[in-house]
């Protein structure tokens, strides 16, 4: 997508008052579906899966939908599906009693999630009645206690919406008393928010601009105390760090002296967005794209997770020229624009903030003295020593199945596998008594790093088989992974013993460090096409490289 239509389509998407019209006329190059959604309902839907697509194509998916006949039993026949919707007008059982309803309803969900083990999202009821709230108290209590499910809010739109979000007059045309302004609004929740959110990957960094992004002015003209925060821009310094508390990672690249963009941050104290907020500071002269790759190598993450947030046009097109895989916004005039499409960008936001998230900046905030003290130190162990490192290891962590999916789904440079598990498969190793999941936690003098890596394995007759083994990159570089597999393993053994560890590997873009450390660790030879090693476990070496470990090791919850 080119700058000039990312900033039309942008416009379009994104509007406060969406149009059928406008939004039908965005027409891009369309690729062949790579998800499939499954729709069933039991009323029109047409009206959002004709609006659907900008928003998808927007986010970089292409999905094919399956939408079912109506059916007012919700059978669910067998179809495989990526996503399943649950499109229904709980209108349309007036006459049962709402215990009978929600009762019934709960079975019907409960059956969906048994033949299936994709995200499902199930429309709540709109409306302020006692019976829609009795719906929605039950619908919101299922989802609470069950993996990769979320209701999409209508009763939200219909408060945004107010008296326009039905439309009885059109039901008998559409096959949904939902007014069109309701149906393009699901299109947009649907096509930004929910679906990216499900398929990933995820957004991990947000590179912004200054002049004219954060504030109102050039910096460079106008001094720290000439440029003007607006209160859309004090509105967007808010939401920007909100991101940081979902664990995004701010990241400045902007044409400046960085000792005005140092006075900047230190004197205007006005200012939500405070310099301890930033991940990483790009200010020079030089290209912004370099600018963006050098902080992508610092933050240890992959460009194509960066999202460019720039006013100017032609630093907009020579990012998307250099970096075609980097997400781009262009930042419209008053912060009010960029406020409104950062809110609702697609792939931005978690579903589930852990810990972790929380912890994230500062942990990469404390890489740069980390390398200083790895370039002084004599040797691993004189580096790991100077740290004082501490691993805590919990075992089958049920509360922590959400971030157990995020590592699987997130992390590429250490990822043995990339099985790229669901929550719903994840929940098979925290319950199954021949499987087990072991989340590990890692914590020095200079930050906390939360959650760093997970092993999902399974018994298979004297063979532990490991399917699934994730070291977060944050955790890369400590010389700590022959320690961190090793405790784990010896942690399940002694729950499910066996004479041998079998790793099920895969060939992908970026998990070339994982499959390196698979051959060194077990001494085998791995292969350039996927498969796995079997790895007769050597109980002396593990208690050897336990021991000598000098850092500190504890198990338990975190």
């Amino acid at each position: 997508m080119t700058t000039l239509e990312v900033i039309e389509w942008q416009s379009t998407l994104f509007s406060n008052r969406l149009s059928r019209f406008e939004i039908m006329k965005l027409n891009g190059r369309q690729p062949a579906p790579t998800a499939t959604v499954r729709v069933s309902r039991n009323h029109g839907f047409e009206q959002v899966a004709s609006a659907i697509r900008p928003f998808l194509q927007f986010a970089g998916i292409a999905a094919a939908l399956d939408i079912g006949d109506y059916d007012d039993a919700f059978t669910f026949p067998p179809r495989n599906a990526d996503i399943e919707i649950v499109w229904i007008d709980y209108q349309r059982y007036a006459k049962l009693p709402v215990d009978e309803l929600t009762a019934w309803f709960g079975t019907r969900l409960r059956a969906l999630r048994g033949v299936t083990d994709a995200p499902i999202f199930v429309t709540d009821a709109p409306g302020d009645s006692d019976v829609v709230r009795r719906i929605n108290e039950t619908l919101a209590d299922w989802i609470a206690n069950t993996s990769d499910v979320e209701a999409i809010k209508l009763s939200d739109i219909a408060t945004d919406l107010g008296p326009t979000f039905f439309d009885e007059r059109r039901s008998a045309m559409t096959g949904t008393r939902f007014s069109d302004a309701a149906c393009l609004e699901a299109a947009r929740r649907l096509g930004l928010e929910f679906i990216p959110a499900a398929i990933g990957p995820m957004i991990k960094a947000v590179a912004l601009d200054l002049d004219n992004t954060l504030y109102t002015g050039v910096l460079g003209e106008d001094g720290p105390n000439g440029v003007v925060l607006t209160e859309d821009h004090r509105a967007l310094q808010q939401l920007l760090i909100d991101l940081t508390r979902c664990g995004i990672f701010l990241v400045v690249v902007s044409r400046n002296e960085p000792n005005d963009v140092a006075e900047l941050f230190r004197s205007r104290s006005d200012f939500p967005l405070r310099a301890e907020m930033i991940a990483d500071w790009q200010v020079s002269w030089g290209s912004k794209s370099q600018g963006i790759l050098r902080a992508a190598e610092t933050l240890r993450i992959a460009p194509d997770t960066f999202l460019f947030v720039d006013d100017n046009l032609g630093e907009l097109t020579s990012v998307s020229r250099d970096l075609s895989e980097v997400r781009l916004v262009f930042a419209g005039n008053g912060g009010k624009e960029t406020f409104d499409v950062l809110r609702q960008y697609p792939a931005l936001w978690p579903k589930n903030i852990s810990r972790t998230d929380t912890l994230r900046i500062a942990d990469a905030r404390a890489n740069a003295e980390r390398q200083e003290l790895a370039s002084k130190a004599p040797d691993a162990t004189s580096y790991l020593r100077s740290l004082g490192v501490e691993l805590t290891f919990s075992l089958n962590p049920a509360d922590e199945r959400a971030r157990l999916a995020e590592l699987a789904a997130k992390t590429n440079q250490f990822n043995l596998s990339l099985v790229r598990m669901s929550p719903v498969e994840i929940d098979r190793y925290l319950t199954d008594p021949d499987r087990r999941a072991v989340m590990f936690y890692m914590r020095d003098r200079l930050a906390d790093s939360g959650s760093v890596g997970s092993i999902l394995a399974r018994r298979d007759g004297d063979v532990l088989v490991v399917d699934e083994l994730c070291i977060s990159c944050r955790a890369m570089g400590r010389c700590l992974e022959d320690i961190m597999v090793t405790i784990a393993i010896v942690g399940i053994l002694a729950e499910l013993p066996a004479c041998s560890v079998r790793f099920n590997h895969s060939v992908g873009p970026r998990n070339k460090p994982a499959r390196n450390w698979l051959s060194a660790y077990t001494g085998l030879q791995v292969g350039e096409e996927s498969g796995s090693v079997d790895y007769p476990w050597d109980a002396e070496r593990a208690s050897t490289i336990i021991a000598d470990a000098p850092i500190a090791v504890s198990w338990g919850r975190y």
